[in-house]
């Protein structure tokens, strides 16, 4: 049978590069270096281990890593974390990670040191190809280990378990030569799936190769010509047929035989004469394996497709729309000083528009960095008298509208540690939240108090949370009452003192009003004194 020729597309894209597959079993390194080289690849190396690949790696260009995770000597993700060191040119080479058993903690190491790809056994020619390609639009993602960790919990893993799959009919191939046992397990597991039956383990490994493999297989130990033992070590080492699960049925006296089945790689057994609730309980237990295996599957794909979106929003905000706001404000600089007096109006409203959607890209962007764990927090000692003084007095306009005393007691020797535009950024949310929320004529009392370790400024008013809200206070999108809230501040004010080591809390009462409790670290005089050394 002839083997199909790579596309003349696929040559134009790849036809230049080189390739390297890792991976310890000859037979997959074997297939997934003809598949590559069906895409178009020009060359593709093969390596037994992560130490052979990098000792390929010195003498020849490779644009292109499949490996592997488990392997002898140095395993794929060690691969992975040595070529993603910075100081080496490597490090952004598209990378896929090839697994036949997605484990959570894997997935989270392997995010967060940059794999391009997950490509999860059993996979096609066309999964293959979807990968690379994907691989080369992002070569070298990544999120810090925290946040991938809180994004993919198990937490999450544990409610996708819980939740049924939509059921697909699964399909069992059932293999023994007596027919009345093929009779017996068919009579019993029809109800619940798709059977297929054959009396010969020769027979059994072409169904597995062929174009609908099953997802089960019942295997007899005991049969003539090849055994089950045999059976089992031919599906095993092959990658096409290595994922799919095998369950032995046993007689009593062949307990040996099943040992050596589990080591050859068979998930679990049955004895005969078998006990029907057995029998259905075991498979069910292992057809749900399956769709969890699924879900993980699932589970990775998204979380690589929202890491890149992110990055890809981010890139946006970043370059798409502050460059252009940069010329508008750059523009309107130019015209106001050459406008007449009828146009410089509409001038400087221009003007300031360009710059308050600057701080919004800015403000979207840090709160995407903090989100995500990504925002580099470069602390340094704040006083508190100095920013908080500053925070009220730009909101001057405000408390006079609404005819709100703000009143601070504030020592002017306390510090903090923390980024000072962060913090007043944080401040300025929740004062503005208190000023709006505290009835007419009242007052706005904000306060320090510290301790050997820690600083806390309190923020009061006489308003009250509404109790629809309490216990979702700090959540996003989460407002009541305001005409323009969008249930941002609160929430980012949350982040940022989290960012810096510190906390937020509140109280809320009808007698006591509210008072807001941002939690930061104090530090000494001599401690000031050494960071700023």
């Amino acid at each position: 049978m002839n083997q199909p020729k790579a596309r003349l597309s696929d040559i134009r894209k790849y036809g230049a590069m080189s390739a390297l597959v890792v991976d310890d079993i000859e037979s997959m390194c074997k297939a997934i270096t003809q598949m590559l080289s069906l895409l178009g690849f020009k060359n593709v190396y093969q390596a037994k281990d992560g130490k052979d690949a990098l000792r390929i790696m010195q003498d020849v260009r490779v644009d292109l890593i499949v490996s592997d995770w488990n392997m002898p000597k140095m395993t794929g993700f060690e691969l992975l974390q040595s070529i993603r060191r910075k100081e080496l040119r490597s490090n952004h080479i598209p990378f896929i990670m090839v697994t036949g058993n997605l484990e959570q903690d894997h997935v989270v190491k392997a995010i967060s040191s940059g794999v391009s790809e997950y490509l999860v056994k059993p996979f096609s020619q066309q999964m293959l190809k979807e990968r690379v390609k994907r691989a080369f639009q992002n070569p070298a993602p990544g999120l810090k280990r925290e946040a991938l960790e809180e994004r993919y919990s198990s937490t999450q893993v544990k409610e996708t378990q819980a939740v049924e799959l939509p059921e697909k009919i699964k399909t069992i191939l059932l293999v023994d030569d007596e027919p009345d046992n093929l009779h017996v397990l068919a009579g019993l597991l029809k109800k619940y799936y798709k059977i297929k039956a054959c009396r010969s383990g020769q027979a059994a490994i072409d169904i597995c190769l062929g174009k609908s493999p099953p997802d089960l297989i019942l295997l007899d130990i005991m049969m003539p010509g090849m055994n089950g033992l045999q059976v089992c070590k031919a599906l095993k080492n092959n990658p096409k047929s290595e994922h799919i699960p095998i369950i032995f049925v046993s007689a009593l006296a062949e307990t040996k035989d099943v040992v050596r089945g589990l080591e050859l790689g068979a998930v679990d057994y049955i004895t005969k004469p078998i006990t029907p609730a057995i029998v259905l309980a075991r498979v069910k237990t292992h057809m749900r394996l399956i769709d969890q295996q699924i879900a993980m599957t699932n589970q990775v794909d998204t979380l690589l497709e929202n890491l890149k979106l992110q990055e890809e929003m981010e890139r946006i905000f970043q370059h798409d729309l502050k460059n252009p706001l940069m010329a508008i404000m750059s523009a309107s600089t130019t015209l106001e000083r050459n406008t007449t007096y009828k146009t410089k109006a509409s001038v400087e409203m221009v003007k300031e528009s360009a710059e308050l959607m600057t701080q919004m890209i800015d403000n979207i962007l840090t709160l995407y960095q903090l989100e995500t764990g990504l925002y580099q927090l470069e602390a340094k000692p704040v006083a508190v008298y100095d920013l908080i003084t500053r925070v009220v007095d730009g909101f001057k306009d405000l408390s006079q509208q609404k005819d709100i005393k703000v009143r601070t007691v504030l020592a002017q020797n306390d510090h903090f540690l923390g980024e000072y535009l962060l913090s007043y950024t944080m401040f300025a949310n929740l004062v503005k939240n208190a000023i709006e929320a505290a009835p007419r004529g009242t007052e706005v009392m904000i306060t320090s108090r510290a301790n050997d370790s820690r600083l806390i400024i309190s923020i009061v008013n006489q308003g009250v949370i509404h109790i629809a809200i309490r216990t979702r206070f700090f959540e996003k999108f989460v407002s009541h009452g305001k005409k323009n809230g969008n249930g941002i501040g609160t929430y980012s004010a949350k982040l940022t003192a989290q960012a810096q080591g510190g906390d937020i809390e509140f109280e809320t009462s009808e007698e006591e009003g509210t008072e807001i409790m941002v939690e930061l670290e104090r530090i000494s005089q001599e401690q000031e004194d050494n960071l700023l050394l």
